[in-house]
């Protein structure tokens, strides 16, 4: 994974080349929220489906962000 605003990188990372390619980070693997909460947006929105992003904490910069 990686942070979309530090660009931190842990765990396995797809390059460009599609290789997988294992990053470890020195400050540890993110976070995530222990009940597994998801981010959701309703299909009365501007899309007839419903969405859900799963939310992560990075561990060097300190940001929350979603993840589809």
């Amino acid at each position: 994974m990686i942070c979309p605003y530090c660009n931190y990188k842990h765990g396995y990372v797809m390059s460009e080349d599609l290789d997988s390619v294992d990053h470890q980070g020195e400050h540890g693997d993110f976070y995530s929220l222990s009940n597994h909460v998801k981010m959701t947006r309703s299909a009365d929105s501007y899309r007839n489906t419903n969405d859900e992003a799963t939310v992560y904490g990075c561990p060097s910069c300190n940001k929350i962000f979603m993840v589809d």
